[in-house]
C-alpha cells in the first residue's frame, strides 16, 4: 500500500487517512452534539494515528490522520 508523506515543522508523517471535517459531524452518527472533536478521535482510534494534521483543500477543511515517521538513530556496537 502506498502512503502520502506530509512534512509539517520539519517532521515527516505518514497519512493514514484524510477526513473531511463535514464527515466528523457527530449528528451523522445520531448524536445529538456539535463536539466534531470526539468523532475525530475515534477515528483516530480506529487508523491507530499518533497525530493529526488539519490542513485544506479548497474551502474544506481537511485532517489528516498521521502516523509521525521517526528519524534513524545509528547504533554502534
Amino acid at each position: 500500500m502506498n502512503y502520502r508523506i506530509f512534512k509539517h515543522n520539519n517532521k515527516l508523517y505518514k497519512v493514514l487517512r484524510e477526513i473531511p471535517q463535514s464527515n466528523c459531524d457527530p449528528r451523522l452518527y445520531g448524536i445529538n452534539s456539535n463536539d466534531f472533536m470526539k468523532v475525530l478521535h475515534v477515528w483516530k482510534e480506529w487508523c491507530l494515528a499518533d497525530h493529526v494534521l488539519r490542513t485544506a483543500k479548497g474551502e474544506e477543511i481537511v485532517f489528516l490522520l498521521c502516523e509521525t515517521i521517526q528519524e534513524a538513530e545509528i547504533i554502534s556496537e
